[in-house]
């Protein structure tokens, strides 16, 4: 499994879907995701939520 941004911003914004996108990262074998979107999905969520979020969210 490849996780996007859309999905890990999903995830940390505990969007509706999160669940289910939670559920199938833990039944992967293997879940992989590129650096772009990490830095793409830091950058997002720091913008649009500030520092404090991502230290509640352990982005640090």
């Amino acid at each position: 499994m490849t996780l996007d941004t859309s999905a890990v911003l999903a995830i940390l914004q505990d969007e509706p879907e999160r669940t289910e996108f939670v559920s199938r990262i833990e039944q992967a074998a293997r879940c992989l995701i590129s650096t772009v979107s990490v830095l793409e999905a830091s950058k997002l969520i720091w913008r649009g939520t500030g520092w404090k979020t991502c230290v509640m969210q352990g982005m640090t």
